[in-house]
């Protein structure tokens, strides 16, 4: 049994009527963070079909979420995986039913998957939510607080490496240029048209069904109401550090072209350095917080995850100041490079 569930059950979360066995495997690659235990579980339909399902046990309110989520994103049209639905468990936990890709998209991806990925990331932005499905609409100038209180974590740690690794940026105007800055900044995202899109659409949450299948996303928990051009961030980073591919711009012209904008380049380009700034703000907080986590509970690869604190750190301070100049050239109605 698997989270205390029959073969039955799991078979009719699915769709099935029976299973004729059941098997728990292991995934191609790692499941990543998730709020909460996953089983990959192989079940086998009386006449021989083979379908493989990610369970996932969690609270009431995460799995709610999640399945709301993917039903808005299936009636929309947006290119995501098939979720079966959720047995509750309890009065706090539930377990949710969703399709496993067995062709997964590892890290780097290869140029032609990366625009296969931007086509994707383009349909889910151009989504509209359906009018029957109600989901949160997420508002980021309320995080400005939040975003400071990291950013001088992150500048005032007294971590010798840190300071080192910014010892070429001038930390104090960069503190100074975000808090002038932020305000409009997140204002200014907030202020985007909205579309059903996917903040995690990273290369972990992607993968397909055949080998030369369309990329289909997963793991769509936090979809929401977002501004339309938010997931383009992943189509030029991870986690901050640059995907090596040679110039972006054609990746980035292949999602407009799809996405179908009526938007001068220049525009759109803009509104793509916001969200770049703000993911790379953001990001600046975490990683201070996760490497002073990290020493605190003395992680056995300690040395190894700190350091690579550190250069995110410092790679999501770089490309948030590349991503300030560049708002601050717009908002004066200068040229964008």
């Amino acid at each position: 049994m698997v989270f205390g569930l029959s073969n039955d059950t799991i078979a009719a979360l699915v769709g099935l009527e029976r299973a004729n066995g059941l098997t728990v495997e292991q995934p191609a690659l790692p499941f990543g963070g998730f709020t909460g235990d996953k089983a990959l579980v192989r079940l086998t339909a009386p006449d021989g079909t083979v379908c493989k399902v990610i369970l996932k046990r969690t609270s009431l309110s995460w799995a709610n979420k999640e399945v709301n989520a993917y039903r808005a994103l299936k009636a929309a049209g947006a290119p995501v995986v098939a979720c079966y639905g959720m047995h509750v468990l309890d009065d706090d936990r539930a377990v949710v039913a969703v399709e496993y890709l067995p062709v997964a998209s590892a890290w780097p991806i290869l140029p032609d998957t990366h625009l296969r990925w931007s086509e994707a990331l383009a349909l889910l932005a151009k989504c509209r939510i359906p009018a029957s499905v109600t989901l949160p609409e997420i508002h980021y100038t309320p995080e400005r607080d939040a975003i400071l209180s990291g950013i001088e974590e992150a500048l005032a740690f007294s971590d010798p490496e840190l300071q080192v690794a910014l010892s070429p940026l001038d930390t104090i105007r960069f503190r100074d240029r975000v808090r002038a800055v932020l305000k409009g900044f997140l204002a200014a995202v907030d202020a985007l048209p909205r579309g059903l899109t996917h903040g995690e659409a990273y290369s972990m949450h992607v993968g397909r069904r055949t080998p030369d299948g369309p990329v289909l996303l997963f793991d769509v928990t936090s979809a929401a109401i977002r501004p339309r051009f938010f997931d383009v961030e992943a189509l030029i980073v991870d986690h901050g550090e640059p995907y090596e591919i040679g110039d972006v711009t054609p990746v980035l012209r292949r999602f407009r072209e799809v996405y179908e904008s009526n938007l001068s380049w220049d525009v759109f380009r803009c509104e793509v350095a916001m969200i770049e700034g703000l993911i790379a703000l953001r990001g600046i907080g975490q990683q201070a917080q996760l490497m002073r986590r990290g020493i605190e509970e003395a992680w056995q690869n300690e040395r190894e995850a700190h350091l690579g604190h550190v250069k995110w750190i410092r790679l999501s301070i770089l490309k948030a100041d590349e991503a300030l100049a560049e708002w601050e050239r717009s908002v004066a109605g200068g040229p964008l490079v």
